[in-house]
């Protein structure tokens, strides 16, 4: 959600649905722990935006994040080493259905997440064409070991607003990409309060 739009509710119907609209990056981390520790909290998801890499992927496409690369300097403090986080698998099955109920070609995707966005080198954007990674981002390997971490689960989807290398035809339309934003969101909560 967005950044400037610093809110937190709950939907009034049970089973409730929280929405937090957090800083963007990893500093949510601690909100995260601090839903956890309250109580009540099962399952966490990122809804975001996110960048696309190679040519099977488009800006405005709704990607569910089955795997993250654990680039971002804070899973290292929740997991043992290793490379990857995985995503709960029932709650990402649960995303995708949401998401195809809006975008049918919506499908499952390889993530990178790094601490700064915009600070990818060519040579690394390769590399992860080359491995199969996807999308690109700054939160979802975080969530992801916190959550697996503290035994609940979590998973993410986002909306693609740039990819690499960049079309050859129009840029993105912004309309079109709120909307979807809004569509899935309420395709998610609907989808959460029924599984």
């Amino acid at each position: 959600m967005a950044v400037g739009n610093g809110r937190y509710f709950v939907t009034i119907d049970d089973p409730a649905v929280a929405v937090s609209c957090m800083s963007a990056g990893t500093a949510f981390v601690g909100q995260v722990e601090n839903q956890i520790a309250l109580g009540g909290a099962e399952r966490f998801v990122i809804l975001n935006t996110a960048g696309g890499f190679g040519p099977d992927i488009a800006i405005g496409d709704l990607a569910v994040v089955e795997t993250a690369v654990r680039d971002d300097g804070i899973s290292d403090h929740y997991l043992p080493p290793g490379d990857t986080v995985d995503a709960d698998e029932t709650l990402t099955e649960t995303l995708l259905e949401a998401a195809r109920t809006v975008q049918p070609r919506a499908r499952r995707h390889i993530s990178w997440t790094i601490p700064a966005v915009f600070r990818q080198t060519q040579p690394e954007v390769e590399h992860c064409i080359n491995q199969g990674i996807t999308v690109v981002e700054s939160e979802i390997a975080a969530l992801l070991a916190v959550c697996e971490a503290r035994n609940v689960r979590a998973a993410a989807i986002v909306t693609i607003l740039g990819v690499q290398p960049p079309p050859d035809d129009a840029p993105a339309d912004w309309n079109n990409i709120a909307s979807t934003q809004w569509d899935v969101f309420e395709a998610v909560v609907t989808a959460l309060r029924s599984h």
